[in-house]
């Protein structure tokens, strides 16, 4: 069975350890399933060595190739183009998590300095 990419609804996010700390950018097609992750310290590598477990940042995607590109592209921003991405709908980096299903244990909160 061929998978077909196309069909599928996919996320590009944003995670950070804090507001205006460390960013991560990733890409899934299952935005509660890979915050959970985040949040929980499931994940390996660079998001649970910095902690990056308040997701600020979220957007949609219809096929697996714009997200991907998008993805790409967003790694090489500047660090401040990221940061009014980032603000220009979450003015105040409040966690996103509940948004999409996805409970702490601390409840949702905001990402503070």
């Amino acid at each position: 069975m061929h998978y077909d990419h196309q069909e599928k609804t996919l996320y590009v996010y944003i995670a950070t350890d804090q507001r205006n700390g460390t960013l991560y950018t990733g890409t899934t097609a299952d935005i509660s399933r890979r915050t959970d992750e985040h949040v929980h310290g499931k994940c390996r590598g660079f998001s649970k060595d910095w902690r990056t477990d308040i997701l600020v940042y979220v957007e949609e995607h219809a096929s697996f190739d714009s997200a991907k590109k998008r993805e790409k592209r967003l790694k090489h921003w500047k660090r401040d183009w990221k940061v009014r991405l980032i603000e220009a709908t979450n003015r105040t980096w409040m966690d996103l998590s509940s948004r999409v299903g996805v409970n702490r244990l601390e409840g949702n909160r905001p990402a503070t300095d």
